[in-house]
């Protein structure tokens, strides 16, 4: 395989269909309506599934009678911890989590035989703010958690092959790292936190010292559109599940190693899928501990139910989530009590960082194996600020209560740092005499700089980063905000105060240590056919790899199809989740599309009376460089083999982060510009301008699109949408878009400046990571700019109205 900066240095210049804007190649069937959705998929003789709930935030089944709700007519099966303890626990977390599964042969049936079943239950105390989980003396939020609701830092869960259902078992996790001579930091020891150096002489030896705290981040929702769905069909010794999904390999995997079935009888499959957020890979909220051990992630528990059912009764059975429920599953943030502490020289070089932060992650989310207890938090700190600092040190907490279990949402574990770290740069710049801007450009991570926590993974060789220019998004995200004209809130009198206020954004782009394939087909006349599970979940993806193909076969886009949906049809391929699709996905289809080309010209040579390295391929047909006049069409060169028959091959790409060298991760800096009533609270006219270097942008409108998911971060961060939970009876209050209102584009306005500096060679042709940076800076570049409008700090978000007039002295804690 050629090395990829050679790779780069071929083929970033003058691409005919990569980096331009093309016809995404899934719009047609969207916008017509013809779009098959999850949720669509009907089959013949298919029933379906309804689920009773607990009502409870913390309870224990004491006895449970189906029999009414088994005589009704229609009703096919009815399934409870008795005749399935491997997935229903008698001990329930949370208010929602699943008691009994009704099939029948409708759904207003299945609902109704719900209604009949009737449960005792031993109610026990709950807890649901994390501040009390914390106090000795608290409720149990849920059992077998060493010392009450706290985790020491790096507990992560552990399957052993003793477990039995809802019992857990825990290793402690501890990670430190070392630089090796090339200053990369590399192996992992003993330590109890992740960093390195020592922060203790690091601040002794600090010129000046900034330490804030109680920085937090409210719970909110993955704001996909389509309810959770799963269809499962198992048939003929064959089983076939339709599911949206992140990673339909993964969810095939999952599926054998839960059920014993062998992964060939196993097909996964995902139509057009309604938006994702990161909520589509399947570990969601609570499952009894065996679900967790065996389908950990990829597989939903409402798959697992469904594919249960289908697997008891032979028959389909579809089972698909209410809004309300929906809002069960995939939650993120609930960050609190975050500190932050960093040590300075004089002219504002940053060397010392001292992070401490608490996580609600409710019971569920404890048993997400890979997250958040380690997968968390990654690109604060200890990365984005790596330049010079020379000691550092994040130690992560972690406390439950009885709230549905947590999940990925963009910027996974970030965007809570990313608030106390941010606002503390600007406090740090005010009190250094500096300008935020200039302070952060002094300090920011450079490409060849070190990814200290890009992954979970170390390697002797160490990680750096290859590709990105910070300074240069600072600098035109600044000019789009008239940075230079910015006045400190003391200058600004008035009802109304206008704000502007700047973050960093970076994110992980998750493509560490993971392996994705393609094949690629090349057609007599001219076509080819570009087979890879890349889940297309709205960002354009599956353009972008189709675009690459026709790039390298020098074919028009609309000669080249794409298969995606299903995992008999593709080879595998890794998860699409933190940005990195594009990445480790396009190594793979750069890859296998140069393999079917050189094989035509490998074909096509004789016939030319040339050398295959001679040849170049545009349109259908094949020539000798510099000489198209002579060319031959493809179908010659197949003719001649004496079949009409497709070339094909395929290349798997993969790439652990224990060979070590260049990482790509999203880096860039966003800016928000506001007024703030300061008799109301409220923050309007709301603008954000997100710069983000993207490497390349291979479908520029596809680029722009995953930056204006920005409004549902400004949502969270300034329009106060936030899970409500009840603290005297556990349920979610606003579990509808009604009550849980979704910014849109007429809430604020959202500016894209894409910043193009070539060069990432992790990716043929210099691309980066796209979609998740920009939720990182949303928070921290409203509260920067909320200070600069008022003079008070709001340290924690969603902003709303109450925070800025409590702030500002306006009204007290009892009057809110």
């Amino acid at each position: 395989m050629t090395d990829s900066s050679t790779l780069l240095k071929e083929t970033i210049q003058d691409t005919q269909t990569v980096g331009t804007n093309v016809r995404n190649v899934n719009i047609f069937k969207k916008v017509t309506g013809k779009a098959t959705y999850n949720n669509d998929v009907q089959l013949k003789g298919m029933l379906h599934a309804k689920v009773l709930r607990s009502p409870h935030a913390n309870a224990e089944i004491i006895a449970i009678d189906a029999s009414a709700a088994e005589a009704l007519p229609g009703v096919e099966l009815v399934m409870t911890y008795q005749a399935f303890p491997h997935i229903f626990p008698q001990r329930l977390f949370y208010v929602g989590a699943e008691v009994a599964v009704v099939v029948a042969r409708t759904e207003e049936i299945a609902q109704q035989a719900v209604k009949l079943i009737e449960v005792d239950y031993e109610v026990l105390p709950f807890v649901m703010d994390p501040r009390e989980a914390k106090k000795e003396g608290s409720p149990q939020a849920i059992t077998k958690i060493p010392k009450g609701n706290l985790l020491k830092p790096g507990f992560i869960f552990e399957e052993t092959p003793e477990s039995l259902p809802n019992v857990n078992t825990w290793k402690e996790h501890k990670v430190f790292s070392e630089k090796n001579e090339k200053g990369l930091f590399t192996k992992r020891e003993e330590g109890g936190y992740d960093g390195f150096g020592d922060v203790e002489k690091g601040f002794a030896e600090a010129d000046v010292i900034v330490e804030e705290s109680d920085f937090g981040f409210g719970l909110v929702h993955a704001p996909f559109m389509g309810n959770d769905c799963a269809v499962a069909d198992y048939s003929e010794d064959k089983l076939t599940v339709y599911i949206d999904a992140q990673w339909l390999h993964g969810a095939k995997m999952q599926l054998a190693l839960h059920f014993g079935i062998p992964e060939s009888k196993i097909n996964v499959v995902s139509p057009v899928t309604a938006g994702s957020f990161g909520g589509r890979l399947g570990s969601g909220a609570f499952k009894s501990n065996f679900m967790e051990q065996k389908a950990a992630c990829g597989v939903a528990t409402y798959t697992v139910l469904a594919v249960t059912a289908s697997m008891t009764l032979g028959k389909p059975v579809r089972l698909e989530h209410t809004k309300q429920e929906d809002f069960l599953y995939h939650w993120g943030r609930g960050s609190f009590d975050t500190k932050v502490k960093l040590g300075f020289k004089k002219d504002g070089t940053l060397t010392t960082v001292e992070l401490n932060s608490w996580r609600d992650i409710t019971t569920g989310g404890m048993l997400i194996p890979h997250g958040p207890l380690l997968f968390d938090s990654t690109a604060t700190g200890t990365m984005l600020y790596s330049r010079n600092c020379e000691h550092s040190k994040h130690v992560k907490k972690y406390v439950h209560t009885n709230g549905p279990g947590t999940q990925g949402w963009q910027g996974w574990g970030n965007p809570e740092i990313f608030i106390a770290v941010e606002s503390t740069m600007d406090i740090a710049a005010e009190k250094l005499g500096i300008d935020p801007i200039e302070l952060r450009k002094k300090n920011h991570m450079r490409p060849g700089d070190n990814l200290l926590d890009l992954t979970y993974e170390f390697c002797e060789e160490g990680h750096y980063l290859s590709g990105g220019d910070i300074s240069k998004c600072l600098d035109e995200g600044a000019a789009k905000v008239d940075w230079q004209n910015r006045k400190p809130h003391t200058e600004k009198s008035g009802r109304i105060r206008s704000g502007v206020g700047v973050s960093l954004s970076a994110q992980q782009t998750g493509g560490e240590g993971l392996r994705s394939s393609t094949i690629i087909k090349i057609q007599a006349m001219g076509t080819a056919l570009v087979s890879c599970a890349y889940a297309d979940l709205g960002q354009g993806g599956s353009t972008a790899q189709t675009q690459i193909a026709a790039e390298v076969l020098g074919l028009d886009i609309s000669r080249v199809s794409h298969v995606s949906h299903d995992t008999d049809s593709t080879p595998y391929t890794s998860y699409q989740a933190c940005s990195s699709g594009t990445i480790k996905q396009g190594y793979a289809t750069y890859h296998a599309a140069l393999d079917a080309r050189n094989q035509l010209f490998e074909k096509a040579a004789p016939m030319l009376s040339a050398k295959p390295e001679d040849l170049e391929t545009k349109g259908g047909l094949v020539y000798v460089k510099g000489k198209p006049e002579q060319a031959l069409p493809w179908v010659a060169v197949f003719l001649s083999m004496g079949s009409m028959g497709p070339l094909y091959d395929m290349i798997g790409y993969h790439a652990h982060t224990t060979t070590g060298g260049p990482n790509a991760a999203e880096t860039g800096a966003t800016f928000a510009t506001l007024d703030v009533d300061t008799e109301t609270g409220q923050l309007s006219n709301i603008k954000i301008v997100h710069a983000q270097d993207v490497g390349k942008a291979l479908y520029p409108k596809a680029v722009e699109g995953c930056f204006l998911t920005i409004h549902h971060g400004v949502e969270a961060s300034g329009h106060g949408a936030e899970m409500i939970r009840d603290p005297q009876t556990g349920k979610q209050v606003n579990n509808n878009w009604v009550d849980y209102p979704v910014a849109t584009i007429l809430d604020s306005e959202v500016e894209p400046v894409i910043v193009e500096t070539p060069g990432d060679v992790t990716h043929p042709y210099g691309a980066s990571g796209v979609g998740q940076a920009n939720q990182s800076g949303i928070a921290p570049a409203i509260a920067n700019a909320v200070y600069n409008a008022i003079g008070v700090r709001i340290r924690e978000v969603p902003i709303t109205p109450d925070k800025v007039l409590k702030a500002l002295g306006k009204i007290k804690e009892a009057e809110v």
